[in-house]
C-alpha cells in the first residue's frame, strides 16, 4: 500500500487561487465549504482569515494547503503567488486579464488552471467561449474535471490521510 506523502517533507502545501466575480460570490463559496467541512475526512480544521481572504486547511497540526479567494475586481489578479491550482469561476463573465495574468503560472510553474462557467445564447463571445469551441474541435488540450480532482488528490496523498476523529 502506498504511504501518504508528508506535506512538510515532500511537497509544499497546496495553494489554490480561486477567482470569483466579486467578494460576495466568493463569500458564498467559503460559507459552503465551512458547512460541508465534516465531509472532508482528510482535514481536521479549517481557518478563515478575512483580511487576507484565505481559507487554510489542516490535518494533524500540519497545513495541507490554502485557498486564496480573489475577485475579478482585485487589482493583484493573482500576481506574486505560486499556486498549484487556479480556478476561474464564471469564466465567461470574467475579464480576459484574469486569464492572461495567470497563464504564465500554468506554462512556467506547471500549475493547473480550471475555468468553469455557465453559458447561454446571451453570453458574450469572449476568451472563454473561444477556448470552449477550440476544445470541442480538439485544438486545445483539456481534461474532464473529475480526472483532474482525483489526480491532484492522489498526488498530495490526501486519499491516504486519516482523520484523528
Amino acid at each position: 500500500m502506498r504511504q501518504p506523502l508528508s506535506v512538510k517533507e515532500k511537497l509544499r502545501p497546496i495553494q489554490i487561487n480561486y477567482f470569483g466575480l466579486d467578494d460576495a460570490s466568493n463569500d458564498t463559496v467559503v460559507q459552503y465549504i465551512m458547512r460541508m467541512r465534516d465531509r472532508f475526512k482528510a482535514v481536521d480544521m479549517f481557518k478563515w482569515n478575512q483580511k487576507s481572504r484565505t481559507l487554510s486547511f489542516m490535518s494533524a497540526g500540519s497545513e495541507l494547503g490554502r485557498i486564496t479567494f480573489l475577485s475579478s475586481e482585485s487589482r493583484a489578479k493573482g500576481r506574486g503567488r505560486r499556486p498549484n491550482l487556479i480556478i476561474i469561476d464564471e469564466a465567461a463573465h470574467m475579464d480576459r486579464k484574469v486569464f492572461d495574468v495567470n497563464l504564465p503560472i500554468v506554462t512556467n510553474d506547471g500549475a493547473v488552471m480550471v475555468c468553469i462557467s455557465t453559458i447561454n445564447r446571451e453570453t458574450k463571445k469572449g476568451w472563454f467561449y473561444e477556448g470552449l469551441v477550440a476544445a470541442e474541435f480538439r485544438q486545445l488540450n483539456y481534461a474532464p474535471i473529475d480526472d483532474l480532482i482525483v489526480s491532484l488528490w492522489k498526488k498530495y496523498g490526501l486519499d491516504q490521510v486519516k482523520s484523528r476523529k
